[in-house]
């Protein structure tokens, strides 16, 4: 924040410098319009007008990236309601036990019947008994 609040500062004084330097009187005639005054307001006025102009022509690409993010924001909401209706699907479908993978717990190793047996079948691993 100290540094933006230094390099405003910073143009200030150079935007200062450039007034007080060149206090030179033109005049600028646009069709039948004609103004006289200091070669650094007219500047200023152009500067001013050409960023009025840049904003102006952002402004659609503005709005079209914010209605594709709440689209995008809309298909994500329905895509997470979808999911967690297929997970409570699944839920009751497996009788309440979840499938592996899901399981949020690290698996704990217990002695005795309760651990968990080695499956001939690779990575696998047979539940205990409930």
């Amino acid at each position: 924040m100290q540094i933006f609040v230094f390099g405003a500062l910073a143009i200030s004084v150079v935007g200062v410098l450039f007034a007080l330097q060149n206090n030179v009187t033109v005049t600028v005639s646009f069709l039948w319009w004609t103004f006289d005054g200091s070669l650094a307001l007219v500047l200023v006025v152009a500067l001013v007008a050409g960023a009025l102009i840049s904003v102006l022509a952002s402004v659609p690409g503005m709005v079209r990236r914010r209605m594709a993010t709440t689209e995008s924001k809309k298909q994500i909401a329905a895509l997470e309601t979808s999911l967690a209706a297929c997970q409570q699907e699944l839920r009751s479908v497996s009788g309440g036990r979840q499938s592996p993978g899901t399981d949020s717990t690290p698996p704990v190793a217990t002695s005795g019947s309760d651990a968990p047996q080695s499956s001939p079948t690779r990575g696998a691993t047979v539940e205990p008994r409930t």
